[in-house]
């Protein structure tokens, strides 16, 4: 095995290794230092408050959102093969086709969530109570059309968010205050649909502020014609709606319940 693969004594096996190492440290030290950038980019807009530096924050966003083409290409072909996903993609892209943004960004989550109704009836799997709900599956999300308006929240961004509104402030109402003078400085740029409690102004971020609509879930039976889309439509505010498909389109039937939370 070792001489199939190039390496005939320990001498070059060691050196290999400790080459391979470097590499790695190399690699995710840049990662590193290239996440701090744009954590510190944000930080900076804010303290110098600079339109400039601010820009430059969601250029970066705006270039992360991108997929690259090989992970362009592996999404599609797995799309392709799998006629439950296909179908979900389109009912996601429909939930999504008429956004109006109100500021030069909107913001998506960028995972898909969805599950097959394999009982008689999809509204039974609609209940949280039903014990043979199956479990939800995750997949990267897209719209199927490019838009440079459109940023794509993940993990690491939710991360820098949450970072920036980070306080060691304790006092709710002054914390109410400088969450303000931070989520200032987006106007123009996203919006947030802040929540106050009673008096009191919002004070912490959370990325349900920030995405609005939302899709939260997708269930489709297994015909594939018949599905339940449950989504936020405003602060503190969901629906679940029915649709059907007719003819190869997928058709909004109607609104099946609305809550507050």
């Amino acid at each position: 095995m070792i001489q199939q693969a190039g390496f005939r004594t320990k001498k070059q096996i060691r050196k290999f290794l400790m080459n391979f190492r470097f590499y790695l440290v190399l690699i995710l030290s840049a990662y590193s230092i290239y996440s701090q950038q744009i954590d510190s980019t944000l930080h900076k807009a804010y303290r110098y408050n600079s339109r400039i530096i601010l820009d430059e924050f969601f250029l970066n966003w705006e270039r992360d959102s991108r997929f690259s083409e090989e992970e362009e290409q592996r999404i599609n072909d797995r799309i392709n093969s799998d006629d439950t996903l296909s179908e979900v993609y389109k009912l996601a892209n429909l939930f999504y086709k008429y956004l109006g943004r109100e500021e030069k960004y909107y913001v998506i989550e960028d995972t898909l969530k969805y599950e097959i109704c394999y009982l008689d009836s999809i509204y039974l799997c609609n209940s949280y109570l039903d014990v043979n709900r199956r479990s939800i599956v995750f997949f990267p999300f897209h719209l199927d059309r490019y838009d440079g308006g459109v940023l794509y929240l993940n993990s690491k961004y939710n991360g820098l968010l949450q970072n920036f509104f980070s306080s060691k402030e304790t006092d709710v109402y002054r914390l109410g205050d400088e969450y303000e003078l931070k989520r200032k400085i987006f106007e123009g740029k996203i919006h947030f649909y802040c929540r106050g409690t009673l008096s009191l102004k919002p004070y912490k971020y959370s990325k349900e502020d920030l995405i609005v609509p939302d899709l939260w879930l997708v269930i489709i039976n297994t015909q594939l014609n018949k599905a339940i889309l449950s989504y936020s439509i405003a602060p503190w505010s969901s629906e679940t709606s029915e649709w059907e498909k007719i003819d190869n389109h997928w058709i909004f039937k109607s609104v099946r319940s609305k809550s507050t939370y």
